[in-house]
């Protein structure tokens, strides 16, 4: 199905007419990653720490959710501001050290800045949610997501998943200054949960799958979450389906066909 906890993508792979592989074990060489939830004064101190991991060779990802400043969203940093404020605080380095990625690059300029990230001419590389996908640096074992609560677990799992590439520790930060709890309650279960199949079922309990005949990729649902959420239900659904088309093809015997649901029906009910 999916390497990542997409809510969406599990509903439609349980309705629609496909086959469902579970892999539900790592590697056994790969470490568990280490992840925890900071202040934006927690993500400062670790300067001295990360400066220690540069010096063993191993290199570290700044995610921001937008690539400038916005108006609407002044709380929320960018990967431009991002970019100049590490420039700034990583001293030490100097700045083409530091290297910076997002989605307006064309991808040449892309693959230009991913090179260097790759070739070790870059240290640290301040990019948007661009990594999500198609990187593959094992050396890469450090991130910190800033503003972390503008993500979904899916995505945040997503993210981390770009520093668990080797057999080195890896480690994830999630930046943020809100305190709510729904918000809180929702970072701190990644520092509980690596496993992507509870994350998505979190996920698709809060925030739901999106349409299974629709567009929609969230919130709104056709189906109840206690049908989504029941694996071994769907798994009797699509055999009856399967027994249904084979003894009904062309579903034109309907009261034998309505005993046989509610008989079915009787039966999980029970």
């Amino acid at each position: 199905m999916t390497a990542t906890p997409i809510p969406r993508s599990m509903a439609l792979a349980f309705f629609g007419e496909f086959d469902v592989s579970i892999i539900d074990q790592l590697p056994e060489w790969r470490q568990k990653i280490d992840t925890k939830v900071i202040s934006a004064n927690e993500w400062l101190k670790l300067k001295p720490w990360i400066l220690q991991k540069i010096g063993q060779w191993q290199r570290v990802f700044i995610v921001t959710p937008l690539i400038e400043d916005s108006e609407k969203m002044e709380e929320v940093q960018s990967a431009v501001t991002a970019h100049a404020e590490i420039c700034g605080l990583f001293e030490e380095l100097p700045n083409d050290e530091i290297a910076l990625l997002h989605w307006r690059l064309s991808s040449k300029e892309k693959d230009k800045v991913m090179q260097k990230f790759k070739e070790w001419k870059a240290k640290i590389l301040v990019s948007t949610t661009v990594i999500e996908v198609w990187v593959d640096i094992p050396e890469a074992t450090v991130m910190v997501i800033k503003n972390a609560e503008r993500f979904w677990l899916s995505q945040l799992h997503q993210l981390r998943w770009r520093i668990w590439r080797s057999e080195l520790k890896s480690y994830c930060f999630l930046e943020t200054e809100k305190k709510s709890w729904d918000s809180y309650k929702r970072l701190k279960i990644m520092e509980e949960v690596s496993d992507w199949f509870k994350l998505a079922e979190y996920d698709l309990k809060n925030r739901g799958s999106g349409e299974i005949l629709g567009t929609m990729q969230s919130w709104q649902s056709d189906i109840p979450i206690e049908i989504l959420s029941d694996l071994k239900f769907l798994e009797k659904v699509q055999e009856w389906a399967r027994w249904i088309l084979k003894h009904y093809p062309d579903l034109n015997e309907l009261p034998a066909l309505q005993n046989f649901l509610n008989e079915k029906i009787g039966d999980i009910l029970a």
